[in-house]
């Protein structure tokens, strides 16, 4: 969900050269020239190889993008785990409970 949206900002501020007057850098157009590479380049970035935005940190507007795109998209990947737990958790203690009152009722008999 993050990706796409990324890719399409990341795509036109750096790939384009609108965050640098026209010119692009050339790691810039390399990883992110057109919205396909700039999904797989944000998508090592979100694994941690940060040698994808090694040139666009060197200013501040580029450290701000580096850092949005890590908090939004970490942010995305704790949620959907959170969930998943949660999820799971309630399932589970639903299906305790009605197990607790199924014995209860047996017992009763």
């Amino acid at each position: 969900l993050t990706l796409y949206p990324g890719a399409i900002f990341w795509t036109s501020l750096v790939g384009h050269g609108l965050m640098y007057g026209g010119k692009v850098p050339a790691d810039g157009k390399e990883h992110f020239g057109s919205v396909p590479t700039s999904l797989f380049s944000l998508f090592k970035l979100m694994n941690g190889d940060t040698g994808v935005v090694k040139t666009l940190t060197t200013t501040i507007g580029g450290q701000m993008m580096f850092a949005g795109f890590m908090i939004l998209s970490n942010w995305a990947i704790l949620a959907i785990l959170t969930s998943v737990v949660s999820d799971n958790m309630i399932a589970s203690s639903q299906k305790a409970a009605e197990e607790e009152a199924e014995a209860e009722k047996a017992a009763s008999y």
